[in-house]
């Protein structure tokens, strides 16, 4: 079983990672502005009954066919030529490593509360980004503990350009 590796953004300026073991929606990812970003027409969209190989690979890792997260959250998905460009799809901070990475990426978009088992908390809007077979779960939309208080991301780098498009059928 692969290993998902958590990646948080905390509110006193840091950015790390820690190591941790239906159907759609069909409107585009909100950015952090709430404002509605147009879905990427360069990205194919991942089928959700037939993925390719590669897809399924990430889905799997990134927990989409588990009980844990589930297919039903995945709000979009695609594969990009290069990790470093998942800051146009995602309220990433600028900081994080995966944006150092030019290797294409699978990026999963979750929506909503997501538990994090092996973590005690709950992830609100995670995104997974998948690389070279290893998958990186990023808690931009913030996270809370498990009986604590919500912890707010720092602010991202700018609104997403782009959205991800949704599962197709």
């Amino acid at each position: 079983m692969k290993r998902v590796t958590l990646c948080c953004l905390l509110t006193f300026a840091l950015s790390g990672c820690v190591g941790a073991s239906g159907s759609t929606l069909d409107t585009p990812n909100p950015t952090a502005a709430g404002v509605l970003a147009p879905i990427d027409p360069s990205i194919t969209p991942v089928s959700r009954s037939q993925p390719s190989t590669d897809a399924k690979a990430a889905m799997t890792a990134c927990g989409v066919f588990d009980n844990t997260i589930g297919m039903a959250k995945v709000s979009g998905m695609g594969q990009i030529a290069h990790a470093s460009d998942a800051i146009k799809y995602a309220p990433f901070v600028g900081t994080e490593p995966i944006l150092q990475v030019s290797a294409p990426a699978y990026l999963i978009q979750f929506r909503g509360a997501i538990p994090i088992p092996l973590g005690h908390e709950t992830a609100t809007d995670p995104v997974c980004v998948y690389v070279d077979g290893e998958p990186q779960l990023y808690l931009t939309g913030g996270y809370a503990p498990d009986n604590g208080p919500i912890v707010t991301p720092l602010p991202a780098h700018g609104s997403p350009v782009f959205a991800l498009p949704p599962l197709a059928p």
